[in-house]
Formats: structure tokens, sequence, C-alpha cells
């Protein structure tokens, strides 16, 4: 892939949303976010293609899922290596997989979606350019909102977990660190966490290093799988965002099955 500015650094991540009551699932290069949108980039390519068997959730069965993948491999490879783009990420819903390419100069754009196309003749692949400047498809579309986000930061550090030998299934201390624009939303929040079984303590931080100095530490016991972490996260935002606060994330220890 083309290295889109010095301070680019890629970071693919995919989740799970939904377009028009239709289950999606969504991949993207979110290391795009702080740079884009890039000058001359102007226009964005969407190659779409139809699975042949969709299953009834519109994701592609067992056996297609492996052709696709290599589609996927093979349309990127072309348009990178002779057109000057950039990936930004996929989306595949009802019986669809579409690729999201960012363009400088779509010229040759037509001959390599011929190329594509006798390649993969049985598959009725189809090409649309459209000048998007302000790359809105990429973060209208393609990029996650607050509540997606927190899974995937969730989901990054669960599988940090994993890497570490975790075992998901025992409970254990987790902080999660919350940082407030005033002192009183600060103490609304504790006030209201310390009545759901949270411990909280209030940390000084130096003025002026945060836009929202006032932090504190609230920890529980609970599990780190997905689903606990996602609805204890989505709780704990809402609670911070009522008293001006900004969420921070959370860390636990690693517990596997030897101790």
């Amino acid at each position: 892939m083309r290295t889109p500015t010095p301070n680019y650094r890629p970071g693919w991540a995919s989740y799970l949303s939904h377009f028009t009551h239709y289950p999606v699932i969504i991949a993207l290069d979110m290391g795009l976010a702080p740079v884009a949108p890039l000058a001359g980039y102007d226009q964005y390519l969407t190659v779409s293609i139809p699975m042949i068997q969709p299953l009834l959730n519109g994701f592609p069965n067992e056996k297609e899922l492996g052709l696709f993948w290599e589609m996927e491999r093979f349309i990127v490879e072309q348009v990178e290596r002779t057109a000057n783009t950039i990936y930004a990420g996929r989306t595949t819903t009802q019986g669809k997989k579409h690729l999201i390419f960012f363009l400088y100069d779509p010229t040759k754009i037509p001959s390599i979606m011929a190329k594509v196309n006798r390649k993969y003749r049985s598959y009725a692949i189809q090409s649309r350019l459209e000048a998007d400047p302000e790359w809105d498809i990429y973060f209208d579309l393609l990029y996650p909102n607050l509540e997606e986000t927190n899974s995937l930061l969730n989901q990054r550090m669960v599988n940090r977990l994993l890497r570490q030998g975790d075992d998901l299934t025992q409970v254990r201390w987790v902080d999660h660190w919350i940082y407030f624009k005033t002192e009183e939303g600060r103490t609304a929040f504790i006030n209201t966490v310390e009545g759901q079984g949270f411990e909280t303590e209030a940390v000084s931080t130096q003025v002026g290093e945060h836009h929202y100095p006032y932090l504190v530490r609230t920890r529980k016991q609970h599990l780190v799988d997905l689903k606990t972490v996602n609805a204890i996260t989505a709780t704990i935002r809402t609670w911070a965002r009522t008293h001006g606060g900004d969420y921070d994330g959370w860390e636990t220890s690693v517990e596997n099955q030897e101790k």
C-alpha cells in the first residue's frame, strides 16, 4: 500500500454494525482518520462483488468465503499496484462485498476492472467512481460511532489478555479511568457509581495537561469477556457523559488457570 503521509500508521479493525436494519460487517484502516482527507485524493472507487448464494443474514457462505478473500486480495493488489490509490475499507452486507479506495488519478481504473472481470467471469463485479474531497464515505459510512469505537477498543484489550494466556472466565478487579471538566462533575459521577457498587478514587493530575483535568479511578470485580466489558464500559461512558466526563479506558491483571 502507498504510504499516505509520514505521520500515517496503519491500523485495521473490523466490527459488526447495522444499516437500514440489515447487519453489516465493516473493516477499515483506522490509521487514515488522523491524516484524512488527503489532498488530491478527492474521488473514491467502490468495487462491488455480489455473492452467488449468500446466507440469510446477507454474508457469504463457507464455500464462497475463501473465494471472496482471494478476489479481494487480487483486486487490492491490482488497484494499488497499477493506480495511485489508498485502500480505505470494505463492507459486507445484503449479499454483497464493497471495497472502497481513494484515488489520485482514476484513468487506469477501467482497464484494471476489465482485467478483474475477465478473471472472475462468474461474478457480475461492478465499479463506481464518485467525487468525495472531504472523505465523507470514510467518516460517515466506514468509521465507527462512539459505541462501536468502545467495542473495538474493548476487543483490542481482550485480545491482548488472551495473547498473554488469560482465562476470561475468572472474575477480577478492573480499573476504569474517567476525566472530568469540573470537580463538581467528578463528584456527581462518584456518587452515581458508588451507588452501583463501584469503588472510587479521585486522582490528582496536573491542571492544564488535559482538557478534562479532574481524574477518577473507579473499580469493580467483574468478568472481562467482550460481552461483559462492552456492557459495563457503555454504562460507565453514559454516566461519564451525563456529568461532563470523558471515559479513558480500563485495565486489569492477567489471570490464568495456574493461579
